[in-house]
């Protein structure tokens, strides 16, 4: 895999994260699909149209184009850059109207020997429901019911490490409740609404589902290549283009399918009749 940084010449700002990974992510994607002009005046539109008061965005490569184009939209924010020299990382933006920052947290993951990818913890306080005097908290800081924690990431995506993944999910929410016991109190730790976003490269009902959503995970018995549940089995009459043209074009593509079929039936006993519908990608 070729990395190319914002800086490098030879990206000359034309190659961004999505068209630097067309061949192995989006084979199907048509390339003007990718370009990040089309792409971000997309995002921009939906933005507007949704007026999130928070948003998180991961894979971010253009924090300057981005950070100037919300703020025209109403939107302050922070980006962390990922380590490793990779030109991307994860940005947390949300209404100014709405919400001020407290207090800032970044969370590099390969300082704890878990890979380049980084976190970001972000404490907001709503601008609207400024609590008095009386209610402050012994540290100084705002009640909890007044204030919400933005932790953002972006987790590691091999599929086969799903020991890794939920490793940088438990290590970002210790920094989460780190960050709000240090500013909030110890008393708000519990108390205090807190956000976890970000893309956790895992499916849903999955170990690393599992932990997310009940706090805890026996990782001894699971198989760290099951718990992000991303590794699918390959599809057997998945129609290998390839081969088609290695044969001269002598076979098209019903003429392969059906050649599949055929070696899939003899595999399974002949169990499987001609005339059942088959996934078929093409």
């Amino acid at each position: 895999r070729t990395w190319w940084t914002s800086a490098s010449p030879s990206a000359a700002g034309l190659l961004f994260r999505a068209q630097s990974h067309k061949h192995e992510l989006y084979r199907s994607t048509h390339p003007d699909h990718l370009a990040w002009d089309r792409r971000w005046a997309m995002i921009r539109q939906e933005v507007a149209h949704l007026q999130p008061d928070v948003v998180c965005f991961q894979e971010v490569d253009h924090w300057s184009e981005v950070q100037s184009d919300m703020q025209q939209l109403g939107y302050e924010g922070h980006y962390a850059q990922r380590s490793g020299g990779r030109s991307d990382g994860c940005a947390t933006l949300w209404r100014s109207s709405c919400f001020q920052s407290v207090a800032l947290s970044a969370v590099n993951f390969s300082e704890f020997d878990m890979r380049d990818n980084v976190g970001l913890i972000t404490l907001l306080m709503h601008k609207q429901q400024q609590p008095p005097i009386s209610s402050q908290s012994s540290t100084g800081g705002s009640l909890p019911s007044h204030c919400v924690a933005v932790a953002n990431t972006h987790t590691l995506f091999n599929p086969k490490r799903g020991d890794v993944k939920v490793g940088q999910l438990r290590l970002l929410i210790k920094h989460l409740q780190q960050l709000v016991s240090s500013t909030l109190g110890a008393a708000a730790a519990d108390s205090v609404c807190c956000l976890v976003m970000g893309d956790m490269n895992h499916q849903p009902h999955t170990p690393m589902y599992n932990f997310m959503s009940q706090g805890w995970l026996d990782c001894l018995k699971q198989h760290r290549k099951d718990m992000a549940g991303q590794t699918i089995e390959r599809n057997p009459l998945r129609v290998d283009f390839r081969r088609s043209r290695s044969l001269g074009g002598q076979l098209s593509f019903q003429q392969l399918q059906q050649q599949q079929l055929m070696q899939l039936r003899q595999q399974r006993g002949g169990a499987y009749h001609q005339q059942q519908q088959w996934p078929v990608q093409h």
